[in-house]
Protein backbone atom coordinates (compact mmCIF):
# COMPACT_ATOMS: atom_id res chain seq x y z
CA UNK A 1 0.00 0.00 0.00
CA UNK A 2 3.02 2.62 1.09
CA UNK A 3 4.87 1.41 -2.77
CA UNK A 4 1.58 2.23 -4.09
CA UNK A 5 1.27 5.55 -2.65
CA UNK A 6 4.75 6.80 -3.26
CA UNK A 7 4.69 5.61 -6.93
CA UNK A 8 1.49 7.52 -7.34
CA UNK A 9 1.72 10.90 -5.22
CA UNK A 10 6.00 10.74 -4.71
CA UNK A 11 5.41 10.43 -0.84
CA UNK A 12 4.17 7.79 1.43
CA UNK A 13 1.66 10.01 3.12
CA UNK A 14 -0.12 11.97 0.82
CA UNK A 15 -2.42 13.85 3.42
CA UNK A 16 -1.46 16.15 6.18
CA UNK A 17 -0.17 15.67 9.40
CA UNK A 18 -2.73 14.78 12.98
CA UNK A 19 -2.13 17.86 14.22
CA UNK A 20 -4.36 19.51 10.98
CA UNK A 21 -7.36 17.40 12.42
CA UNK A 22 -7.31 20.62 15.21
CA UNK A 23 -8.53 22.68 12.30
CA UNK A 24 -11.75 20.55 11.58
CA UNK A 25 -15.16 20.91 11.07
CA UNK A 26 -15.63 17.83 11.09
CA UNK A 27 -14.09 14.55 11.34
CA UNK A 28 -15.10 11.47 9.71
CA UNK A 29 -14.19 8.20 11.59
CA UNK A 30 -14.38 5.25 9.02
CA UNK A 31 -13.89 1.88 9.69
CA UNK A 32 -11.47 2.92 12.52
CA UNK A 33 -10.68 2.88 16.11
CA UNK A 34 -8.14 5.94 16.78
CA UNK A 35 -8.81 5.77 20.37
CA UNK A 36 -7.12 2.92 20.02
CA UNK A 37 -5.19 2.80 16.79
CA UNK A 38 -3.92 6.45 16.69
CA UNK A 39 -3.28 6.75 20.63
CA UNK A 40 -0.37 9.90 20.39
CA UNK A 41 -2.79 11.73 18.12
CA UNK A 42 -6.21 11.45 19.45
CA UNK A 43 -6.23 14.42 21.39
CA UNK A 44 -6.23 16.20 18.33
CA UNK A 45 -9.83 15.00 17.35
CA UNK A 46 -11.48 15.69 20.77
CA UNK A 47 -9.73 19.23 20.65
CA UNK A 48 -11.48 19.71 17.71
CA UNK A 49 -14.44 18.40 18.80
CA UNK A 50 -13.93 20.95 22.51
CA UNK A 51 -14.01 23.55 19.56
CA UNK A 52 -16.98 22.66 17.90
CA UNK A 53 -16.29 20.23 15.64
CA UNK A 54 -18.56 17.18 14.86
CA UNK A 55 -17.16 14.11 15.13
CA UNK A 56 -18.48 10.97 12.86
CA UNK A 57 -18.29 7.40 13.49
CA UNK A 58 -19.03 5.26 10.78
CA UNK A 59 -18.15 1.37 11.33
CA UNK A 60 -20.59 -1.86 12.02
CA UNK A 61 -18.73 -2.24 15.26
CA UNK A 62 -19.41 -0.29 18.83
CA UNK A 63 -15.78 0.71 19.91
CA UNK A 64 -14.07 2.76 21.96
CA UNK A 65 -13.93 6.01 19.41
CA UNK A 66 -17.27 6.11 19.03
CA UNK A 67 -17.54 7.28 23.11
CA UNK A 68 -16.35 10.81 22.02
CA UNK A 69 -18.62 10.92 18.63
CA UNK A 70 -21.55 12.82 18.04
CA UNK A 71 -22.59 10.61 15.07
CA UNK A 72 -22.22 6.44 15.12
CA UNK A 73 -23.35 5.15 11.89
CA UNK A 74 -23.78 1.60 12.09
CA UNK A 75 -24.18 -0.69 8.86
CA UNK A 76 -23.92 -4.26 7.79
CA UNK A 77 -20.02 -5.01 7.21
CA UNK A 78 -18.76 -4.74 3.80
CA UNK A 79 -22.09 -2.10 2.50
CA UNK A 80 -20.12 1.07 3.07
CA UNK A 81 -19.71 1.06 -0.68
CA UNK A 82 -23.30 1.89 -1.54
CA UNK A 83 -23.37 4.13 1.63
CA UNK A 84 -20.37 6.49 0.81
CA UNK A 85 -22.26 6.43 -3.12
CA UNK A 86 -25.13 7.34 -1.76
CA UNK A 87 -23.79 10.37 0.07
CA UNK A 88 -22.18 11.10 -3.51
CA UNK A 89 -25.46 11.15 -4.89
CA UNK A 90 -26.91 13.43 -2.61
CA UNK A 91 -24.19 16.13 -2.80
CA UNK A 92 -24.40 16.17 -6.70
CA UNK A 93 -28.15 16.07 -6.94
CA UNK A 94 -28.71 18.90 -4.50
CA UNK A 95 -25.68 21.00 -6.28
CA UNK A 96 -22.74 21.08 -3.40
CA UNK A 97 -20.16 19.62 -5.51
CA UNK A 98 -17.20 21.72 -5.58
CA UNK A 99 -16.90 21.68 -9.37
CA UNK A 100 -13.52 23.10 -9.57
CA UNK A 101 -12.13 20.60 -7.44
CA UNK A 102 -13.47 18.01 -9.57
CA UNK A 103 -12.34 19.63 -12.68
CA UNK A 104 -9.19 19.52 -11.61
CA UNK A 105 -8.34 16.69 -9.20
CA UNK A 106 -10.31 13.91 -10.98
CA UNK A 107 -11.12 11.98 -14.00
CA UNK A 108 -14.53 13.28 -13.56
CA UNK A 109 -14.31 15.25 -16.85
CA UNK A 110 -12.31 13.18 -19.40
CA UNK A 111 -14.55 12.49 -22.33
CA UNK A 112 -15.85 8.89 -22.95
CA UNK A 113 -16.58 6.92 -26.03
CA UNK A 114 -19.97 6.22 -25.86
CA UNK A 115 -19.52 3.60 -28.58
CA UNK A 116 -17.38 1.83 -26.10
CA UNK A 117 -16.98 3.25 -23.35
CA UNK A 118 -13.26 3.91 -23.07
CA UNK A 119 -11.57 6.98 -22.45
CA UNK A 120 -11.38 8.95 -25.80
CA UNK A 121 -7.75 8.90 -26.48
CA UNK A 122 -5.17 10.55 -28.44
CA UNK A 123 -4.90 8.05 -31.03
CA UNK A 124 -8.61 7.20 -31.86
CA UNK A 125 -8.05 11.09 -33.06
CA UNK A 126 -4.91 11.09 -34.63
CA UNK A 127 -3.19 8.68 -36.71
CA UNK A 128 0.01 8.94 -34.91
CA UNK A 129 -1.53 9.80 -31.76
CA UNK A 130 -0.64 8.81 -27.98
CA UNK A 131 -2.90 6.12 -26.11
CA UNK A 132 -2.48 7.96 -22.68
CA UNK A 133 -3.33 11.51 -24.22
CA UNK A 134 -7.20 11.84 -22.92
CA UNK A 135 -8.98 14.92 -23.63
CA UNK A 136 -11.65 17.61 -22.37
CA UNK A 137 -14.56 19.53 -24.20
CA UNK A 138 -14.00 23.19 -23.95
CA UNK A 139 -18.00 24.57 -24.22
CA UNK A 140 -16.02 27.82 -25.80
CA UNK A 141 -13.56 26.07 -28.14
CA UNK A 142 -14.62 22.45 -28.27
CA UNK A 143 -11.99 19.56 -28.06
CA UNK A 144 -9.17 20.03 -26.35
CA UNK A 145 -6.66 17.80 -24.76
CA UNK A 146 -6.21 17.59 -20.87
CA UNK A 147 -2.57 18.41 -19.65
CA UNK A 148 -0.61 15.81 -18.88
CA UNK A 149 1.92 17.98 -16.69
CA UNK A 150 0.00 20.23 -15.04
CA UNK A 151 -4.07 19.59 -13.63
CA UNK A 152 -4.98 23.05 -12.79
CA UNK A 153 -7.10 24.38 -15.59
CA UNK A 154 -6.46 28.13 -14.61
CA UNK A 155 -10.13 29.29 -14.89
CA UNK A 156 -11.31 26.94 -17.69
CA UNK A 157 -14.84 25.46 -17.30
CA UNK A 158 -14.23 22.26 -18.67
CA UNK A 159 -17.95 20.66 -19.37
CA UNK A 160 -18.77 18.08 -16.91
CA UNK A 161 -22.30 17.18 -18.55
CA UNK A 162 -23.58 16.61 -22.17
CA UNK A 163 -22.93 14.64 -25.11
CA UNK A 164 -20.50 16.14 -27.72
CA UNK A 165 -19.91 14.89 -31.23
CA UNK A 166 -15.77 14.12 -32.13
CA UNK A 167 -14.72 13.27 -35.75
CA UNK A 168 -12.42 10.26 -35.49
CA UNK A 169 -9.09 9.40 -37.42
CA UNK A 170 -10.98 7.63 -40.01
CA UNK A 171 -13.12 9.71 -40.50
CA UNK A 172 -16.07 8.45 -38.57
CA UNK A 173 -17.77 10.53 -35.60
CA UNK A 174 -18.47 8.91 -32.30
CA UNK A 175 -20.71 10.81 -28.89
CA UNK A 176 -18.57 11.46 -26.07
CA UNK A 177 -19.44 12.06 -22.64
CA UNK A 178 -17.87 13.16 -19.40
CA UNK A 179 -17.33 10.56 -16.77
CA UNK A 180 -19.32 12.92 -14.48
CA UNK A 181 -22.20 12.65 -16.49
CA UNK A 182 -21.88 8.94 -16.67
CA UNK A 183 -21.92 9.14 -12.78
CA UNK A 184 -24.53 10.89 -12.05
CA UNK A 185 -26.78 8.62 -14.06
CA UNK A 186 -25.30 5.49 -12.22
CA UNK A 187 -25.70 6.98 -8.87
CA UNK A 188 -29.01 8.09 -9.64
CA UNK A 189 -30.52 4.95 -10.76
CA UNK A 190 -28.61 2.55 -8.51
CA UNK A 191 -27.33 4.46 -5.25
CA UNK A 192 -30.25 7.22 -3.63
CA UNK A 193 -30.22 6.75 0.49
CA UNK A 194 -33.68 5.10 -0.12
CA UNK A 195 -31.72 2.39 -2.66
CA UNK A 196 -28.84 1.70 -0.42
CA UNK A 197 -31.06 1.29 3.08
CA UNK A 198 -31.89 -2.52 1.90
CA UNK A 199 -27.50 -3.30 1.55
CA UNK A 200 -26.20 -0.96 4.64
CA UNK A 201 -29.63 -0.24 7.10
CA UNK A 202 -28.71 3.18 7.17
CA UNK A 203 -31.76 5.64 7.59
CA UNK A 204 -32.08 7.89 4.34
CA UNK A 205 -32.29 10.91 6.32
CA UNK A 206 -29.14 10.25 8.15
CA UNK A 207 -27.37 9.68 4.37
CA UNK A 208 -28.66 12.99 3.47
CA UNK A 209 -27.69 15.14 6.85
CA UNK A 210 -24.67 13.65 6.72
CA UNK A 211 -23.92 14.02 3.02
CA UNK A 212 -25.22 17.97 3.22
CA UNK A 213 -22.50 18.43 6.46
CA UNK A 214 -19.65 16.89 4.99
CA UNK A 215 -20.08 18.60 1.55
CA UNK A 216 -20.56 22.03 3.46
CA UNK A 217 -17.89 21.43 6.10
CA UNK A 218 -14.50 21.70 6.49
CA UNK A 219 -13.92 17.42 6.61
CA UNK A 220 -10.49 15.40 7.75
Amino acid sequence: FSIGLHETFGKFCPVSSGDDWFKSEMVLIWHMNPAYTRIPLYHFMLEARYKGAEVVSISPDLNASHMHSDYWVPMTPGNDVPFGLAVVQVILEEGLEDKTFIREQTDLPMLVRTDTGRFLRQIDVEDSGRENQLYHWDPETGLVKADRGNMLLHGREVALEGGYEVTLADGTTVTVEPVMARLRRKLDAEFTPEQQVELTKVHPDLVRELARKIATKKTN
